[in-house]
């Protein structure tokens, strides 16, 4: 059993004694791995230790690179469970979170990223916008060149500082194709798009609300 605290009402939490419960924001409960996991990637609970985490998620092979922004802040976000150092995206772990912390990830979050890749998923990113979509940024090239690879533009698109990576033959190719992608025309989500789909790993599509405003 775990102890977290309730972000919003959480119910239907069983107890050691089978009894079942409702919690508020602000309560303090205790649940097992697997209900631990679901509420977390729910964002409704958060865990209050360190050390709590770590006793739940296998870091061994998972670490982050900073590509761009603040290494200081990654480093104090991601505590000392995970190595993190400053470079270009490359795939240095089993398990890599390249984050540019220009954009606020939530640091709570960050262990369900890396679990994401524990269980089938390839590459795990949040989409950027529940409102625009790919035929709404960027620029009239890079909008053409896009709509010739995945031939319609009215999709959603991902926001790259934040891209959770499984190191496989698949996203060694995904960075290539990214990086190629990105000199044929610079803008960088657009570029993301048409590296996804001429590789076509396994996405997972997290919600725009792990990066905050």
């Amino acid at each position: 059993m775990h102890l977290v605290k309730a972000k919003q009402i959480v119910t239907g939490i069983c107890d050691e004694n089978g009894a079942i419960h409702t919690y508020h924001a602000g309560d303090l409960f205790k649940v097992r791995n697997q209900t631990l996991k679901r509420l977390l990637a729910e964002g409704k609970v958060e865990i209050p230790c360190e050390f709590v985490m770590a006793s739940v998620y296998d870091f061994s092979d998972c670490g982050v690179i900073v590509t761009g922004g603040d290494l200081n802040a990654a480093r104090q976000a991601v505590g000392s469970e995970l190595t993190v150092t400053a470079g270009a995206p490359s795939l240095q772990f089993g398990r890599t979170l390249l984050w540019d912390t220009t954009a606020r990830l939530r640091s709570d979050l960050i262990p369900v990223g890396f679990e994401r890749l524990a269980h089938g998923w390839q590459v795990a990113a949040p989409l950027a916008s529940y409102r625009l979509l790919a035929r709404d940024i960027g620029d009239d090239a890079g909008r053409k060149l896009t709509e010739g690879v995945i031939h319609d533009l009215r999709v959603p698109f991902y926001d790259v500082r934040v891209l959770f990576l499984r190191d496989c033959a698949v996203t060694r190719d995904l960075l290539r194709t990214y990086s190629d992608e990105l000199k044929a025309h610079p803008e960088p989500r657009l570029a993301f798009m048409r590296a996804l789909y001429r590789v076509k790993p396994v996405m997972c599509a997290l919600p725009a609300s792990w990066v905050g405003k």
